[in-house]
């Protein structure tokens, strides 16, 4: 019974629709439907996951491999030995001063036992100053030749040359009194950052590099236990000069605990130079010494003791800590640690004229 009202109810749904709806287009038949059917120009595309693009960086963009920075330990300049100790002598050295020894035993002097003890580098970063102005009295002398002065030779080249014998006894003289050689830099490390000196300190120079003062002044430094500081003009170790120190003998000097300083490339006159003249005279002397010696160069001395603010502003610029000119004196200060002051030694000085000179510089300077 059910079915057969579920089936009237179907028929009467069916006749209603037909009967609401608008009769066909004329001449439309159900065989002149076109059924469309949509080609492949129109399907819509199959959607299909994109494919993940790895990118594989290439050498040229690949990120560096991280290594952990070195530790910075402050570096060890030989520049910078302590203090040789003198012992006491109550006689001079034995043996010939003025005999000059030959440019093949460079190893032999540096090999040859010393009767000072073996100082021991001391760690230094750097100069730090502390804004202190300090003032102190400390004699810088000033050599150039020890030797013989050549047949014919005139009154500059007589008065820059001191005797071996001379220069023997001058040291004999400075140990007998007590003095104390340092370096050039210990004084400057004492004026700007308060660094102990000893009781009678004195600091030895020799300008321009001459062949001399490594075979008859070196020898006699290392008998006495001395130390000093040597200015050179680099063209002439360059060009390999017979009567100026080699790069082999330079190097020697530094490692024997001697301490080298730059006199220029070409020893001009640098005032009222050209700043570019100026920084390739004073900053490549520097590089070529510190290429050979593998140690800093600090000290700087004036050719012929000339200068002007515009050089001093160069060498504070390109690391040196300090200068020497020629004007006469002992008096020394923080301030002033580009003209530092000198004593002269000519060659016309004996014993006592050196002991006279050296005593009133030092009383003028009190």
């Amino acid at each position: 019974m059910l079915k057969l009202v579920w089936e009237a109810s179907i028929v009467l749904v069916v006749f209603s629709l037909v009967a609401c709806s608008e009769p066909p287009f004329e001449g439309v038949t159900p065989e002149s439907v076109v059924t469309l059917t949509p080609t492949s120009e129109f399907n819509p595309p199959t959607a299909t996951p994109s494919p993940i693009l790895r990118l594989t960086p290439t050498s040229e963009f690949n990120p560096p491999t991280a290594t952990p920075s070195p530790i910075l330990t402050p570096e060890v300049h030989r520049s910078f030995i302590p203090l040789a100790v003198v012992p006491e002598r109550s006689e001079r050295p034995q043996g010939n001063p003025s005999t000059s020894t030959p440019r093949g035993a460079i190893l032999a002097l540096i090999a040859s036992p010393s009767p000072a003890p073996t100082a021991t580098p001391t760690a230094i970063r750097d100069l730090l100053p502390d804004g202190v102005l300090r003032e102190t009295t400390v004699p810088i002398l000033m050599y150039h030749h020890v030797g013989e002065p050549p047949p014919g030779a005139d009154a500059i080249r007589r008065d820059l040359t001191v005797l071996p014998s001379e220069f023997e006894a001058q040291l004999a003289y400075l140990s007998e009194e007590g003095y104390q050689t340092i370096h050039l830099s210990d004084l400057i490390m004492h004026l700007q950052m308060g660094s102990p000196l000893p009781p009678k300190p004195i600091v030895i120079t020799f300008d321009d590099g001459y062949h001399d003062a490594f075979t008859n002044a070196y020898p006699l430094l290392k008998e006495y236990g001395f130390v000093a500081t040597f200015f050179i003009i680099t063209q002439l170790a360059d060009e390999g000069r017979e009567d100026y120190l080699s790069w082999a003998e330079i190097k020697a000097l530094h490692a024997a605990g001697m301490e080298i300083g730059s006199h220029t490339y070409t020893h001009p006159d640098l005032r009222e130079q050209p700043y570019d003249y100026v920084v390739w005279q004073v900053l490549g002397s520097k590089e070529a010494i510190e290429a050979r010696t593998k140690g800093p160069v600090r000290l700087f001395s004036y050719p012929s003791g000339k200068y002007d603010e515009q050089v001093v502003e160069v060498l504070k610029s390109t690391g040196y800590w300090g200068a020497v000119a020629v004007s006469q004196g002992a008096h020394q200060s923080s301030d002033r640690t580009f003209k530092l002051q000198r004593i002269r030694v000519r060659g016309s000085y004996n014993l006592r004229d050196f002991a006279y000179w050296l005593n009133y510089w030092l009383e003028d300077s009190e």
